[in-house]
C-alpha cells in the first residue's frame, strides 16, 4: 500500500484490513507448504500523525522457500549482506529516519550531531547504497530500500529487548 493521508477511522480500518488479508495469506501459505519448506510472512509499517490527518504506508511480504535455497540466497548476496550491515550503524539509521519524508543537509546535520567531511562520509555511502536519494541541492529522502533498513533495525531493536526481557 501506498503512503496515504487519512483520518483515525481510516487508519483503524487500514490496520484491520490488512490483519485480515494477511491471516488469509498466511492460511493459504501454511496449506501450500511441503516437507522442508519455510513460509515467511511479513508486516511492516509506519503510521504517523501529522496536522492534516494520519500518514499511513503497509508492506506486507509471502514467500515459501526451502533452507537449501535461502542457504544459497545468503551465500550468493554475501557482498550485498555486507553491504547491508554497513547500513546499520547508528549514524546510518538516523540519517535514513531523517530524511524518510524529505530533509535538508543542516536538518540531517543537526539530528546526527555531525558536520562537514564526516557528514559527508554517511550521506555519500547511503547514496552509494541506494538507500538515500537526493531530491535537490542540499535535500535529501529515504528510498524505498532505506525504509526497509529503517523497519528493520527498529524490529531487531524491539526483538533484542524482547528477548533480553524474557530471560530476566
Amino acid at each position: 500500500m501506498d503512503g496515504i493521508m487519512v483520518g483515525v477511522e481510516e487508519v483503524l480500518e487500514v490496520l484491520e484490513d490488512t490483519k485480515k488479508r494477511t491471516i488469509e495469506r498466511a492460511k493459504e501459505a501454511v496449506k501450500e507448504l511441503k516437507p522442508g519448506e519455510v513460509a515467511y510472512v511479513g508486516v511492516s509499517g509506519w503510521i504517523k500523525r501529522n496536522d492534516d490527518g494520519y500518514h499511513v504506508d503497509i508492506w506486507r511480504g509471502f514467500e515459501i522457500t526451502t533452507m537449501e535455497r535461502l542457504k544459497k540466497q545468503i551465500k550468493e548476496n554475501s557482498h550485498f549482506l555486507e553491504l547491508y550491515a554497513k547500513s546499520l550503524s547508528p549514524v546510518k539509521v538516523l540519517i535514513l529516519l531523517e530524511a524518510y519524508e524529505g530533509a535538508s543537509e543542516g536538518q540531517i546535520s543537526e539530528a546526527v550531531g555531525l558536520r562537514g567531511g564526516a557528514l559527508h562520509y554517511h550521506l555519500r555511502d547511503l547514496l552509494y547504497l541506494g538507500l538515500l536519494k537526493k531530491e535537490s541541492r542540499g535535500k535529501y529522502r529515504t528510498t524505498k530500500y532505506g525504509s526497509f533498513v529503517i523497519r528493520t533495525a527498529l524490529s531487531a531493536i524491539r526483538k533484542f529487548r524482547e528477548s533480553v526481557r524474557s530471560s530476566d
